[in-house]
């Protein structure tokens, strides 16, 4: 239930700010590339897409809760961070972060 409404959030989010047609795309891919060329048509609008790379795999000596504390302590700073200079959060999704202004 919970998953459901932060999605219908940032769906209304997209919607906010973006055209209709370039909002129902961005709301369906999680794909950095199609984002980044769906953000380019919006020239008022920047999203930053971002996605945690090389983390750790099942081989290392990391254990999940250190990545997932890694991993929080990163998102937390871009939350201070878009908090900071007015960004708009749209959400985090494992280990991608999503923003617009």
């Amino acid at each position: 239930e919970q998953l459901r409404e932060a999605d219908d959030t940032t769906y209304k989010l997209f919607f906010s700010f973006l055209p209709r047609s370039i909002a129902r795309q961005m709301n369906q891919t999680a794909d950095s590339s199609t984002i980044s060329e769906l953000s380019q048509q919006v020239p008022d609008c920047t999203v930053l897409f971002g996605e945690l790379l090389g983390l750790p795999t099942g081989e290392s000596n990391a254990s999940c809760q250190e990545m997932v504390a890694a991993m929080t302590n990163v998102f937390d700073s871009f939350d201070s961070q878009c908090e900071k200079y007015g960004v708009e959060k749209i959400k985090n999704t494992g280990s991608a972060y999503l923003c617009v202004c």
